[in-house]
């Protein structure tokens, strides 16, 4: 016949309290690492939200520094046209005095 081993008192409390240590520490043990994913997942988040920042900013910018310069390309045509005018109406009015003037010297002669 086997005989069968009855803990005492005492060794069923601490093995109670054996069990119920390793429990919280593995319960400890589970928070602590959702935690660190948790962590890694607002990490992750941040760098991502760093990144689609940037990247709006950089194209707002890239936008921006279009229009300027469509801007400044549009008034820069402008001014080249006013010149433009301008150089065609002197050479008109040159043309209309060197016309004038062979006229009055063919009147002289």
């Amino acid at each position: 016949m086997t005989g069968t081993y009855h803990l005492s008192y005492d060794e069923q409390r601490a093995a109670k309290a054996r069990l119920l240590a390793n429990a919280r520490l593995q319960r400890l043990l589970q928070v602590r690492a959702q935690d660190k994913q948790l962590a890694k997942a607002r990490s992750r988040n941040f760098k991502q939200l760093c990144v689609d920042s940037a990247q709006q900013l950089k194209d707002e910018l890239v936008l921006l520094i279009s229009q300027q310069r469509e801007l400044e390309l549009a008034h820069l045509r402008e001014q080249c046209q006013a010149a433009l005018d301008g150089l065609a109406s002197g050479q008109r009015n040159a043309a209309i005095s060197a016309q004038q003037l062979a006229i009055e010297r063919q009147q002289k002669h």
